[in-house]
């Protein structure tokens, strides 16, 4: 059988200006990261991940804060 090689294709996320709108509609709603976390089910340290480091969540994470936000993830 031949063995199957998967690239996986890089896309370009900006992180960091993600964080900075979601942190915006969170203090607007009177809430912190560690709350938001909580009420959509993602881990409290993809949250200080992303705002620390940079890091970009999981699918499954992304798809979460997306639809909480009502923000688009294509626009970043």
């Amino acid at each position: 059988m031949a063995k199957r090689t998967f690239i996986a294709r890089r896309i370009a996320f900006d992180t960091k200006r993600f964080v900075r709108d979601l942190k915006a509609l969170t203090k607007e709603r009177g809430m912190t990261f560690t709350s938001l976390a909580r009420e959509i089910g993602v881990h409290d340290s993809t949250l200080s991940y992303m705002n620390t480091i940079g890091s970009v969540p999981d699918g499954t994470s992304l798809a979460a804060l997306a639809k909480w936000s009502g923000l688009n993830v294509a626009d970043y």
